[in-house]
């Protein structure tokens, strides 16, 4: 099982709506695991306190 907290790639366009941004680094970002599993295929995007490498 994967740690909720633990790092994933997330992708600030859904690649499943936009499939040629897979690649483009600039649509890339860090969100915890659980974030981005609980995001789905939301364009919302929520980096807030405790955001990834926060203490």
């Amino acid at each position: 099982m994967t740690h909720p907290e633990s790092w994933s790639l997330d992708h600030k366009l859904p690649v499943k709506e936009r499939p040629e941004l897979i690649p483009d680094r600039n649509n890339w970002a860090g969100a915890h695991w659980s974030c981005n599993h609980d995001r789905g295929y939301s364009m919302e995007l929520n980096i807030g306190p405790g955001a990834l490498g926060a203490e």
